[in-house]
Formats: structure tokens, C-alpha cells, sequence
């Protein structure tokens, strides 16, 4: 069975941003010995990833992903694709949505000229990343943006942006569910779009 590596490395990033692999975990897990690994960066412990997945997970270091060789790698941390090696197929499955500051044009383009594909629920973001990646790889090219980082991979490759259907909430909500509000905490509930 084909291996499938899904890597969480979002900074703080908890159970939200490793929500973002559990799609893709699902729809592969029953197909390619899928192979669960998070950093200590993450912000959450294994056994808590482990139960929000319904699926093993490793604790790894960097040093561990830089030697991933020749799999498919699907991560929801725009930073990874630097490190892994340019043999795997490298899949970021992004996040943020379009009032999100970039510093500039590229819209983040410095980390993620380094997929092979960047998968988004957001058909703005992916327009946004596509006019990015266009605008920043010329421009990488004529030495005029992004930085001189020694990487594993190449980021003058083709980078597919694939535009999916937003994740679908399993049940209608009859009613906003009992929240209890405590002083200085924040809360966050879901609107439709």
C-alpha cells in the first residue's frame, strides 16, 4: 500500500488547523497507509490529535520530515514544502480567508511557490494565491523578491491551485448552542456564507 504522509506543523495552531487534515485523511485513509505526524509546535499532544483524527499519530522534529523522500505529502502549514525533499508530491491544504494582511502582492507566495498543489475551499484565496504565485515568480526569478533560504525544493515549479467546496457542516443548527461566556474570553461562532 502507498504511503501518504499528512503533516501538522502550524504554529499554536491546536485542533483548528488539524481539522484542515481530516478531510483528507477520511477520503484516503481506507486507500494508502496514511501516516499522521505533528511537531512539537502545534500546540496540542498526540493523544489529543490521535482522538480528534480516529487515527495514530507520530511527535516528530524537522529533521525527521527533511527526510521524507518520494510520497505524497499533504500538510496544512504553508511553511513545510522548504524543507521536505523535491522528490515527494507536496499538497497544502490552505487556510485564512481574504481579509487576511499580507505584506505584500505576492500574498505569501515566498512559502507557497514550494507546492505541488495548493488545495483551498475559499475560491477567493485560491484567486488570490494564483495572482501571487504569478506576479512573485517573475519576479524571484529577476532576483527582485522572496529571500536566498537554501531549500530541498525548487520553487520554479508548476503549482496546481485546486478550488474545492467548502467543508459541509454534518447538521443544520436549530438554534446557536448554549455557550458559556466567561470575563475575558472570546467567543467564536460560525456564520453562513
Amino acid at each position: 500500500m502507498k504511503k501518504v504522509y499528512l503533516i501538522s506543523n502550524v504554529k499554536q495552531g491546536g485542533k483548528t488547523y488539524l481539522e484542515y487534515l481530516r478531510p483528507a485523511l477520511n477520503a484516503l485513509r481506507s486507500h494508502y497507509d496514511c501516516v499522521v505526524l505533528q511537531t512539537n509546535n502545534v500546540g496540542i499532544s498526540r493523544v489529543e490529535a490521535e482522538q480528534l483524527l480516529n487515527h495514530p499519530v507520530e511527535e516528530v522534529t524537522l529533521d525527521f520530515i527533511v527526510k521524507i523522500k518520494s510520497h505524497v505529502v499533504i500538510s496544512n502549514d504553508g511553511w513545510v514544502a522548504r524543507i521536505l525533499d523535491d522528490s515527494n508530491f507536496a499538497i497544502f491544504i490552505a487556510h485564512g480567508n481574504v481579509g487576511m494582511p499580507a505584506k505584500d502582492q505576492y500574498y505569501f507566495s515566498e512559502l507557497l511557490s514550494y507546492w505541488d498543489a495548493i488545495v483551498s475551499s475559499s475560491r477567493s484565496i485560491s484567486d488570490l494565491v494564483k495572482t501571487g504565485l504569478q506576479l512573485y515568480r517573475p519576479d524571484r526569478h529577476a532576483g527582485l523578491a522572496g529571500n536566498a533560504t537554501k531549500t530541498l525544493r525548487s520553487e520554479f515549479r508548476k503549482t496546481n491551485i485546486i478550488s474545492v467546496l467548502p467543508v459541509k457542516i454534518p447538521k443544520s443548527f436549530k438554534a446557536a448552542p448554549d455557550i458559556q461566556r466567561v470575563p475575558d474570553k472570546c467567543v467564536v461562532g460560525l456564520l453562513p456564507t
